[in-house]
């Protein structure tokens, strides 16, 4: 496969639709048309939404429940790996 390097993009096999990197940013740009938030809205939004809330504990979210899925799989692997020793 050639590649074809262009001033800040990467075409392959001599496509005619490529474009660049700073073509996709302009295009981007135009797919995300937003509006600035107000800031009773940025109020609103950090007493309603879930995350920002922090109505959570952290250590649980981020330490813990990972923890626990780290040991049940390996329990599971382990168990694999007795299952197999005794059927081979």
């Amino acid at each position: 496969m050639r590649l074809l390097r262009y001033s800040r993009g990467t075409c392959f096999n001599d496509n005619a639709d490529c474009f660049t990197l700073d073509d996709y940013a302009s295009r981007i740009h135009v797919l995300m048309k937003y509006q600035k938030a107000t800031p009773e809205q940025v109020k609103e939004w950090h007493e309603t939404d879930y995350w920002m809330k922090m109505d959570f504990d952290p250590i649980v979210m981020f330490v813990a429940i990972p923890t626990i899925i780290q040991v049940v799989v390996i329990g599971l692997m382990f168990g694999a790996m007795a299952i197999n020793d005794l059927i081979f």
